[in-house]
């Protein structure tokens, strides 16, 4: 573990504390910068009935301190089953944690998604994730249609990618306008 200090344009880095979540290790790690998704898919794993153990969720601005983000490498990722990140902004958002993530989950073996926030593909997120892109495009579904159903089954085929099963449902969209 080192102490580093990156300079990039933009205030990424900018001396912010480095900080460790205090996270327990769990199979599946979800990151994302939306508070929404975060509580929604938190939501869907206790109505899943997985437990408290089976998936951890962190907001991706907590890792901005490139030390916070070899902290979670080495405390969280390097235990998980798989890793599924959602980034708005693509790889420069979050690309110190990208580098670090993804050559963890290559030299591990570590099933990495590496989702666009915007729902739009994004060829080099897909480059630096270990999935194949049709499966990296359902996952992504689930989280740009929205909704508990979709988040449920998220972590379904999140489970289904670990277990080398296929039990999740495709992603539901949801109707752009109308009565609900």
């Amino acid at each position: 573990m080192h102490l580093l200090r990156i300079e990039q344009s933009g205030d990424l880095y900018a001396d912010g504390e480095a900080v460790d979540l205090g996270q327990s290790p769990a199979p599946i790690v979800i990151l994302t910068a939306a508070d929404s998704e975060i509580s929604l898919l938190s939501a869907a794993v206790r109505q899943s009935g997985r437990g408290g153990q089976a998936v951890r969720i962190a907001n991706l601005l907590s890792l901005s301190h490139p030390y916070s983000v070899d902290l979670y490498v080495q405390n969280m990722l390097e235990q998980a089953k798989l890793i599924a990140i959602r980034l708005l902004g693509g790889v420069s958002y979050w690309s110190y944690g990208v580098e670090q993530v993804a050559a963890l989950a290559r030299r591990r073996g570590i099933p990495l998604a590496l989702l666009s926030g915007d729902g739009k593909p994004d060829p080099e997120l897909d480059a630096q994730s270990t999935l194949p892109s049709p499966v990296l495009a359902r996952l992504n579904g689930y989280l740009s249609a929205g909704g508990m159903g979709n988040a449920a089954a998220f972590l379904d085929a999140l489970d289904d990618i670990i277990n080398g099963t296929d039990h999740a449902i495709q992603p539901q969209p949801f109707l752009p306008a109308g009565l609900y």
